[in-house]
């Protein structure tokens, strides 16, 4: 339903515009009639008014007058303009002051109830635009804080580097945190440590660790937010960090661990002045994190206490080629290879090189063990068998106990195929070498001359009938009675 308000100051024709349509049946509820421009701002004063029509020429406020001040009173009504043929030059004027329709004298009244039709149907869809975009900005409204959280996922990820974050600050509220400089600190619990609990586990546990740390943190006085980063990880974004009122790391991880009753590590990255170098050191504090690999869980790690570009790193890794593990694996000695590769980690951990680096020189030290067993023969690709993947295992190792006894069952395995495959050819050796002197009994025998013809060396030979010992007295027997 609608409200029209019928502004004419001669009383026939304004007698007419009110009577001769039935205004209630065709959805206007409320009819307004008025004199004059004064006589209808009082009524506009009072109601509510979807449509208005009003003539030109009137006494006290001519119609001109009056549409000026119903936009000057910012009244969101549609304007009907009547007027004679000589009048409407002037009335054009209005253009600017929005008159939705002019209606020239004499007019139907069916012309008139069709415009005004058209009218209200153009209000009733504006309206719907308007209260479908208020409940939208509401909606909003209610998401600014998730949109908050995206805003900060963004920075610390990187995606708003090539834009201003700035320009996004008023918006969301944020406006009090330009120009102040910014620190990441990443609370992590160890994602080994969620392999073997459920999804729901999995999100328990982190609702846990937000509202663990946010109640700590509530305790605090410097600025701060607090993002659930990722389902094992919380990243806390301190700004303007004072070193006088500096966060105890080492006291809110014990208290993170004793509420939490979870294994948990803290890595700090370094203090920037600019918003958008957030994601530097977000990625600072989750490289800090990784010295886990090295030295265990339930500790803080900052980036200024580490040295990435760790010289012992290429002292490793350009004389890798040289190490005694690869001399043991060529003469088939693995339990050297064992020990060899227990005094090498023995020294990593000493180093303190980044697990980055070391899951290189693991990655390394396969990739030369395969080459190697190429070398003397064997099939690599056979050995490992078609579902393993040494690489990706050693890129997916937690800590450097782990990355160690992987490479201890790589070799393990390689060592127990290497076996089996040396005893059959053994196996195999013997039974042509005792088959040889059945066939050649009458001929001069030697052991370098069966050596020579099944191209092994007479130490390697005599190692493997000693091995035997029935094919060793055999051997010996028949080479003895031949001798003079």
């Amino acid at each position: 339903m609608a409200a029209i308000l019928l502004v004419e100051d001669e009383e026939a024709i304004r007698y007419k515009l009110t009577n001769n349509t039935n205004w209630k049946e065709n959805g206007f509820d409320h009819v307004f009639e008025a004199a004059n421009g004064l006589e209808a701002l009082a009524i506009l004063e009072k109601n509510a008014i979807d449509i208005m029509v009003t003539d030109v020429q009137m006494p006290k406020m001519n119609g001109i007058e009056l549409v000026k001040e119903c936009r000057n009173r910012n009244y969101s009504l549609k304007i009907i303009m009547i007027s004679g043929f000589a009048e409407f030059e002037y009335a054009q004027e209005l253009m600017k002051y929005n008159v939705s329709e002019y209606l020239l004298k004499p007019f139907a009244s069916k012309k008139l109830l069709a415009i005004a039709q058209k009218l209200k149907g153009e209000l009733e869809e504006e309206r719907a635009e308007k209260l479908e975009l208020y409940n939208l900005r509401m909606q909003l409204q209610e998401k600014i804080p998730v949109l908050q959280d995206k805003f900060f996922l963004d920075l610390i990820y990187g995606n708003l580097v090539a834009s201003n974050p700035y320009a996004d600050l008023a918006f969301l509220g944020l406006e009090h945190l330009r120009g102040k400089s910014c620190q990441a600190v990443v609370v992590e619990i160890p994602a080994s440590r969620l392999k073997e609990v459920s999804e729901e586990e999995k999100y328990l546990l982190n609702l846990q660790l937000y509202s663990q740390i946010k109640r700590l943190l509530e305790e605090w006085a410097q600025q701060y937010w607090l993002i659930n980063s990722k389902i094992n990880q919380m990243t806390i974004i301190i700004f303007d960090p004072n070193p006088e009122d500096a966060l105890n790391l080492e006291e809110f991880l014990e208290q993170i661990n004793t509420g939490l009753k979870q294994p948990v590590t803290i890595g700090v990255g370094h203090q920037y002045a600019e918003l958008k170098d957030l994601a530097v050191s977000y990625r600072e504090a989750c490289l800090a994190l990784k010295y886990r690999y090295l030295y265990g869980v339930n500790r803080v790690f900052s980036i200024t206490d580490l040295n990435s570009e760790n010289t012992f790193y290429h002292k490793y890794f350009y004389s890798l080629n040289q190490n005694r593990i690869f001399d043991d694996i060529r003469v088939g000695s693995f339990e050297m290879v064992n020990k060899d590769l227990h005094k090498l980690f023995a020294e990593f951990r000493q180093a303190g090189i980044v697990p980055e680096s070391l899951q290189i020189i693991a990655s390394n030290i396969i990739l030369m063990t395969c080459t190697i067993l190429n070398e003397l023969g064997h099939n690599a690709q056979d050995i490992l068998g078609p579902d393993a993947s040494p690489l990706t295992d050693v890129r997916k190792a937690e800590s450097l106990d782990e990355l160690e006894q992987q490479l201890l069952d790589f070799f393990e395995h390689v060592n127990a195929y290497i076996s089996k495959k040396r005893a059959t050819f053994n196996d195999k050796v013997i039974d042509q070498v005792r088959q040889y002197i059945d066939e050649h009994y009458a001929s001069e025998i030697t052991l370098s001359a069966i050596a020579n013809q099944y191209s092994l060396s007479p130490s390697y030979l005599s190692l493997l009938f000693t091995e035997e010992p029935t094919s060793l007295l055999l051997l010996t027997l028949k080479i003895a009675f031949k001798s003079p």
